[in-house]
């Protein structure tokens, strides 16, 4: 591999999170003061604030909503809380292996509600007094069942044979989308084939699980899979990149080629199966904010910037690509952060690993400083030291007093976090600090070297 590899768009939309986390503290309070059905409704807006006209009945008390492949039914009457999926027919043969493992289920999966069987129909329901349904509850409760039921009805059907009870509302990928994909695949397995193949045989595992678990999880950002397809690359990147794994590497990464040569082997019309749009009111991703994706790159972000004082583009570059697509896979990205990512991926694309790893390793920084808005990613052209070469001439001016300004005012901050006890403030403003010391180091370095080229 020689550089960088390329960006294949997603086919969703936007990857931000649909909660409305500005009516938690309303529908807490409508809740406290008595008011349960202003505050149930006030759930499902938070959920999604169309939900209520398009599923629900006038009254508010009746609903039928689409999650995935299954629907969520709830009911309000005489003072009690009604919810439920029609999950599964029974299959015909094989019924006490499959409800031996729905035991399991009730048990281990399941929190409030329970797997319920009536004839062959297998219902996930769960009933309470409507006094009991505070919306934190229900928010869990939601999840719960909607997370299993759409996760695991394609699984059961394909293991035991059961039957779905409903056809799901989807609608299918373009062929435009499609064909895209169907080239991404090829095109990303392939070089990542050879990347693999190539470390392995030198012995560098690290190198070639490495760019074998970002190539997964680039696959699986333009992709989107749904049902079975869904449920078997989840289970796949779990066993990946789990931490707690005893097995020797070369079996990790060998068993993960295996799984992205299964997906390269897949025809377009076995793929089309697993690929379209559906709703849903829940996710399976945790929704992001700047602390929760600054927390899950920093220690990456600390490598990289060893990599860059020693100009180890490729590591750079390698590391960085598995940390921005294991975050866009790992969560429902806001808006400003993802534009970042996805932009600096974008135009890292094709590059050679200077290039990319100077555009990638600019949107890291932005992201960790927190600085989602003040400066642009580079160009194609601008040194991962330096920024651009109009930057490294400003610095030759007055770039370094502007640091040294930033430095005392950043110093006094740390004297008032500490003097205020504010232990946010303080690992806040150290941060910057180090990213500004880091800076000066980096200029001084290229300012060194340009010198002792002329």
């Amino acid at each position: 591999m020689k550089q960088a590899f390329p960006f294949i768009p997603t086919v969703r939309a936007s990857m931000a999170s649909m909660l409305r986390h500005d009516l938690v503290s309303i529908f807490t309070e409508q809740y406290e003061n008595g008011d349960k059905l202003e505050a149930f409704h006030t759930l499902l807006d938070f959920f999604n604030e169309d939900i209520r006209k398009k599923y629900g009945n006038e009254e508010g008390t009746e609903f039928c909503i689409p999650h995935g492949s299954v629907f969520l039914h709830i009911k309000i009457a005489d003072d009690m809380f009604y919810l439920w999926v029609d999950f599964l027919h029974l299959p015909h043969n094989g019924r006490v292996a499959f409800l031996r493992e729905l035991m399991n289920v009730n048990i281990e999966d399941l929190n409030l509600a329970r797997i319920k069987k009536e004839g062959d129909l297998l219902k996930i329901e769960y009933h309470c007094s409507f006094a009991q349904t505070h919306p934190s509850k229900l928010f869990r409760l939601i999840g719960n069942i909607c997370t299993f039921a759409d996760t695991h009805d394609d699984e059961y059907c394909s293991k035991f044979g059961a039957k779905p009870c409903v056809s799901p509302k989807v609608t299918p990928y373009s062929k435009a989308d499609m064909n895209r994909i169907v080239e991404g695949i090829k095109c990303i397995g392939e070089i990542t084939i050879t990347e693999v193949k190539l470390n392995a045989d030198n012995r560098s595992y690290g190198i070639a699980w490495n760019v074998l678990a970002s190539s997964l999880y680039q696959i699986y950002y333009f992709l989107q899979p749904q049902g079975k397809l869904q449920f078997d690359y989840i289970e796949e990147l779990e066993r990946f990149d789990d931490d707690d794994d005893d097995r020797p590497i070369e079996e990790v990464v060998n068993g993960g080629l295996l799984f992205l040569k299964r997906l390269m082997s897949m025809t377009e019309d076995e793929l089309s199966k697993h690929l379209y749009h559906v709703e849903k009111i829940v996710s399976l991703n945790t929704g992001s904010s700047l602390s929760s994706v600054q927390e899950r790159m920093n220690s990456i972000y600390e490598e990289v910037t060893a990599a860059v004082q020693v100009e180890d583009y490729k590591r750079c570059y390698i590391r960085i690509r598995y940390s921005f697509y294991e975050s866009l896979y790992y969560f429902d990205m806001q808006d400003d952060i993802y534009s970042i990512i996805v932009e600096a991926l974008e135009k890292s694309s094709s590059k050679t690993f200077k290039e990319a790893s100077t555009i990638l390793y600019a949107a890291m920084k932005r992201i960790i400083s927190g600085k989602l808005s003040d400066v642009d990613v580079p160009n194609d052209h601008t040194s991962l030291h330096t920024g651009s070469k109009g930057h490294l001439q400003a610095n030759n001016s007055k770039g370094g007093e502007c640091k040294e300004a930033e430095l005392i005012k950043l110093k006094e901050l740390v004297v008032k976090s500490i003097d205020d006890r504010n232990l946010v403030d303080y690992i806040s403003v150290s941060k910057q600090i180090e990213l500004a010391l880091l800076d000066i180091f980096l200029e001084r370095k290229e300012n060194k070297n340009g010198q002792e080229t002329l």
